[in-house]
């Protein structure tokens, strides 16, 4: 669990009952993405609420809720910046990406680029 303290007190983390936030202080809880099927019966996790990309489509939802996670806890951790252009050179953002289900560790793609560029890193 990653907790973010802001200078004035303020803290953020990605919602679970491991800590009881109330002992922290005023709670106020907000969404900060959806994980939604698609037609087709994939998965998405849509971080649009805190201006973050489109994650997926993923077979199973536990992928895109893992994702989900990875992602918020790592924009908590980078203060919410993007990380510069994506490496591909198709002009678009570059986000910190880590694929739920191993140990690659991170790497930085646009939304668009993200499962592309980690299938070539997995070669």
């Amino acid at each position: 669990m990653i907790l973010r303290f802001e200078p004035e007190g303020t803290v953020t983390t990605v919602y679970t009952e491991a800590l009881d936030l109330a002992e922290l202080g005023h709670v106020s809880v907000a969404r900060a993405s959806h994980v939604e099927p698609t037609p087709d019966g994939l998965w998405t996790a849509d971080l649009s609420p805190v201006d973050g990309p489109v994650l997926g489509p993923f077979a199973k939802r536990s992928e895109a809720l893992a994702a989900e996670v990875a992602w918020l806890e790592r924009w908590l951790m980078l203060d919410n910046d993007c990380t510069g252009d994506c490496p591909c050179g198709c002009g678009e953002p570059a986000f910190p990406w880590r694929h739920p289900l191993d140990d690659h560790g991170y790497f930085d793609a646009a939304p668009s680029c993200a499962a592309r560029i980690y299938e070539e890193l997995k070669r």
